[in-house]
């Protein structure tokens, strides 16, 4: 039996260590990649690769092993460069495909887009993996976010296979030729979220009776910006603490702009309530930062089916958030806050503080709605849909 390689085009935030390692601060580890070694023997990774003289290894992941080689593409952060960069980045995967069985492109992303442009002509089996949606994730780049729009619909059209985070909301926008057409053994559809949710991840009901102070959690693993809405999670809770409520704010993760957040909350009177835990890449450290929360809030601008509000509820968290993408699917519409609405927020927020069985309610909803989302599941399911790509041609 011949060898079956995957050529995975993907926007990570690689760094390449002076040893020639691999390494990530976020997911995509090589535990995140070992999805796709359950159904392919070896993996090409094309993502952008920064190089570092060191990293500390106690707080970043190794991602490469004797199954996965990467494909080093220039680490472009801007428009500009991946123009400046577009050739090279089009040639180094155009020559990487040449010995792969076939590729998998998650989207949306400048790099896939370019990849795609790229082995388009190699005539080799594709499939994308769709995991938010251009027109909220480049809303501020209204141009950018109608090409890359038209893009991804193309691309996912011809497409052999299409596989969404989302159960409805991004199929709708972005179809497949199977949805449109039916599916074949050529072109198949599904739905996963990009989460491993182990069952021994899933907590138990929580107790919010005679409940005098609340740690409003929010997670953004590697925050740059405030697309996640943290400045509208600092506004609501600044309104509530100034009605006399005891509130705490707790960043899990870390932040380059955390001097932005902390003058926002300077300005609204809450400096000594918001606290960032770190870069916390162990899922074991994440899981006992929710667990020891009593309420989640992401007020974001921009998703797919965001994982952290899955894990948050997985632990019996009542949640927040904004009808955006998937999140309708997670959550119901009492609880759905249109962007930017902080004194919405605070609002939905104080509505839960007062009345802690309904909160009691919506934790045990909440753990069995995450349940949907459960490791051997969505294994399942994936495994089911890497097979119909691998299987295209025989």
């Amino acid at each position: 039996m011949s060898i079956m390689k995957l050529l995975l085009v993907i926007d990570s935030h690689i760094f390449k260590t002076k040893d020639g390692k691999y390494w990530c601060k976020g997911i995509t580890d090589a535990q995140f990649f070992d999805r796709y070694l359950k159904v392919f023997d070896t993996l090409k990774i094309a993502t952008r690769v920064q190089q570092m003289d060191k990293v500390d290894e106690k707080k970043f992941l190794r991602v490469d092993n004797d199954k996965i080689e990467m494909i080093d593409i220039p680490f472009a952060r801007n428009i500009k460069e991946y123009i400046k960069n577009y050739g090279k980045i089009k040639t180094e995967i155009k020559k990487e495909v040449l010995d792969c069985n076939c590729i998998i492109y998650r989207l949306p992303s400048i790099i896939s887009y370019i990849g795609y442009l790229a082995c388009k002509r190699q005539n080799k089996p594709y499939a994308v993996e769709i995991v938010a949606d251009p027109e909220d994730a480049y809303k501020d780049y209204k141009i950018i976010g109608f090409v890359l729009k038209q893009m991804l619909k193309k691309i996912t059209y011809r497409a052999n296979g299409a596989s969404y985070v989302t159960e409805k909301f991004l199929q709708s926008k972005y179809p497949s030729r199977a949805r449109k057409k039916g599916e074949t053994k050529e072109f198949f559809e599904t739905y996963y979220s990009s989460i491993d949710l182990k069952e021994s991840f899933f907590g138990t009901k929580k107790d919010y009776k005679n409940k005098k102070e609340y740690i409003v959690s929010h997670t953004a693993n590697i925050s740059k910006t405030m697309v996640k809405g943290q400045d509208i999670l600092i506004k609501a809770v600044g309104l509530l603490c100034k009605k006399g409520y005891n509130l705490r704010i707790k960043f899990i993760g870390d932040s380059e702009i955390k001097d932005k957040y902390y003058e926002i909350a300077r300005e609204n009177g809450i400096i000594d309530k918001i606290v960032f835990t770190g870069l916390l890449p162990n899922k074991v450290d994440i899981r006992n930062e929710l667990i020891n929360s009593d309420i989640f809030v992401l007020p974001t601008k921009s998703e797919g089916l965001p994982r952290s509000i899955i894990e948050a509820m997985a632990v019996g968290l009542p949640c927040v958030s904004t009808p955006i993408s998937g999140i309708p699917e997670l959550l119901p519409a009492e609880l759905l806050v249109k962007q930017n609405d902080y004194k919405k927020f605070a609002e939905i927020i104080e509505s839960l503080i007062k009345n802690p069985e309904e909160m009691e309610k919506i934790s045990e909803r909440n753990i069995e709605k995450a349940k949907d989302y459960e490791y051997q599941i969505l294994t399942s399911r994936r495994n089911e849909f890497y097979e119909k790509l691998k299987n295209v041609r025989d």
